[in-house]
């Protein structure tokens, strides 16, 4: 399974930045993942993001709800 194919092999759709607001304006927030390493995710990031390294997201992914829709940063 690729990191980039959901858990049920389903493509992985883009999402735009308006879209992106629009979800988190909204009751149905997604979960966002930043991949990004640390020193990046310091200097600045979406405010209740996870954290978890694209290196370390393989081995980390059970981190991850099953059942909600995460947006990768």
């Amino acid at each position: 399974m690729s990191l980039f194919t959901r858990r049920h092999a389903e493509p992985v759709q883009a999402i735009t930045a308006v879209d992106l607001h629009e979800k988190l304006s909204s009751g149905n927030k997604p979960t966002l993942l930043d991949v990004r390493e640390p020193v990046e995710f310091r200097s600045g990031h979406i405010a209740g993001a996870q954290m978890i390294p694209l290196g370390e997201l393989k081995k980390r992914l059970h981190e991850v709800p099953p059942e909600v829709e995460v947006v990768c940063l």
